[in-house]
């Protein structure tokens, strides 16, 4: 019985320095893809400069003002995570903030930097950056919306200035329609009249020719 449970014992051991090492192991890999990708876009939503730089490649981080050069970005679903070798993506659906909110698929591009997946910021966000085809879209989008707005205010006033002339011409018309209802009525009933006495009128005989 001594012997079995020393054995039991011996095993348990073992398995909590399989497990030990294993986990280990997995820090000194540091985060999966997806992880670090998640913890990227929260710093982008939070707008943390700070936690942004320590999830993103060592030559990213020479560039300046990282929150302000991209969009506004609203939710953010990560997808599928794809690894090949030292470089990795993950698919990528974000929501970007505007009067009306529409979603843009991408991928997070990831590189490996001394045995840590670091996001390659300026590939990941390139379609996100306020010079992106799509923010000089959206720019032209607002601008037109802008001039519509101005143009609508416009006719909005001069209909409301001249409201009181418009006003005054209809009532003017209708006046006359009233002053003009008598004398629609004689004509009408002078026109009955002959109407009547031509049907009383009994026709006249045709005379006939003789040959």
């Amino acid at each position: 019985m001594i012997v079995v449970m020393k054995s039991i014992c011996h095993r348990q051991l073992l398995l909590l320095f399989v497990l030990l090492a294993l986990s280990a192991a997995g820090c000194n890999q540091g985060l999966y893809p997806l992880d670090r990708a998640d913890i990227f876009w929260r710093a982008i939503q939070a707008q943390d400069a700070d936690k942004l730089r320590k999830s993103i490649t060592a030559e990213s981080r020479q560039q300046n003002n990282l929150i302000k050069n991209i969009l506004p970005v609203g939710q953010v679903s990560l997808g599928k995570t794809v690894i090949d070798g030292d470089r990795a993506w993950v698919d990528t659906t974000v929501e970007i903030k505007a009067e009306k909110s529409f979603p843009i698929p991408l991928k997070t591009i990831l590189l490996k930097e001394n045995g840590l997946w670091m996001v390659d910021y300026e590939s990941t966000v390139a379609t996100l950056s306020s010079a992106s085809e799509l923010a000089t879209v959206m720019d032209s989008i607002h601008e037109l919306g802008e001039q519509f707005a101005k143009q609508f205010n416009e006719v909005l006033d001069v209909l409301k200035k001249n409201i009181p002339q418009v006003q005054h011409e209809l009532e003017k018309l209708e006046e006359h329609i009233k002053s003009q209802i008598p004398v629609l009525k004689d004509s009408l009933e002078d026109l009955a009249r002959k109407l009547e006495e031509a049907l009383k009128r009994p026709p006249q005989d045709s005379q006939a020719i003789e040959i």
